[in-house]
């Protein structure tokens, strides 16, 4: 069920020369969820409202991850709605009543997860923002591998340095969790993270330990738990760990 958030917020932006006095109009924007989740493929409508002038122009903004604020679409009630290069009604579909704007993100893909604003602006010639909706796309699950110790640590430290690594996940708010023999571990745990643009990315994590009997690495997303029937798990026993050959140094 969707939840109704007052905003009243003063943000001012000159986007032309004005031509008449500078007037800051207050206004109350109020927005639909500020977060969302979305599986890929499906679709969301973006509703933004504004009080200042049902003739007022209203305008629509994607901010990617670490990127600047790149205008949509344009629109008011007398005009065709104008689209901004690389953008179309095709996949951003916006519809205007009045004070009212929104706009449908149709089959959403990982390329569309970003904050979106919307703004509005009046004879002044400023823009007024509300604070925006950030979409989260859940895309496919990681693929997770425990790479085998050194034999020659084992036989040398009597120790075992494991690595587990989960990779080619989208969205990139995964952690890892190591359980040995049953029980969770953090001692002696290092993770290092990494993620890239395109919505894809890898986490490795490498725990140090002895008299292994069952080790189990979870990838848990931030909206999953760590039972096993919701996380992506990969398991590696006292006999693979002992007798491996192999070393990923």
């Amino acid at each position: 069920m969707y939840s109704w958030y007052p905003f009243h917020s003063c943000v001012r932006t000159q986007i032309l020369p004005l031509y008449w006095p500078s007037i800051l109009h207050c206004i109350s924007s109020y927005l639909v969820s500020h977060i969302l989740t979305l599986s890929a493929g499906e679709s969301v409508d973006l509703t933004c409202y504004q009080n200042m002038d049902m003739r007022a122009y209203m305008f629509w903004y994607q901010q990617l991850s670490r990127s600047s604020l790149k205008l949509i679409v344009s629109t008011a009630p007398w005009l065709q709605n104008s689209y901004e290069e690389g953008y179309s009604e095709a996949k951003f579909d916006v519809s205007r009543e009045n004070k009212l704007s929104v706009m449908t993100i149709k089959n959403v893909t990982s390329k569309d997860a970003a904050t979106y604003f919307c703004a509005v602006s009046d004879h002044t010639m400023q823009l007024v923002f509300g604070t925006g909706t950030k979409l989260t796309v859940i895309g496919k699950p990681p693929a997770v591998a425990i790479f085998s110790p050194s034999k020659q640590e084992i036989q040398q430290k009597n120790k075992a340095t494991l690595v587990c690594l989960a990779s080619g996940f989208y969205p990139d708010n995964l952690n890892l969790v190591w359980k040995v023999n049953g029980v969770k571990r953090t001692e002696g745990v290092g993770t290092d993270e990494t993620s890239t643009s395109n919505g894809k990315g890898s986490s490795t994590a490498d725990i140090r330990g002895s008299k292994l009997q069952k080790l189990v690495c979870l990838t848990v997303s931030d909206w999953e738990s760590e039972d096993p029937g919701t996380a992506t798990k990969q398991t590696m026993s006292e006999v693979s760990c002992r007798e491996t050959d192999s070393a990923y140094v």
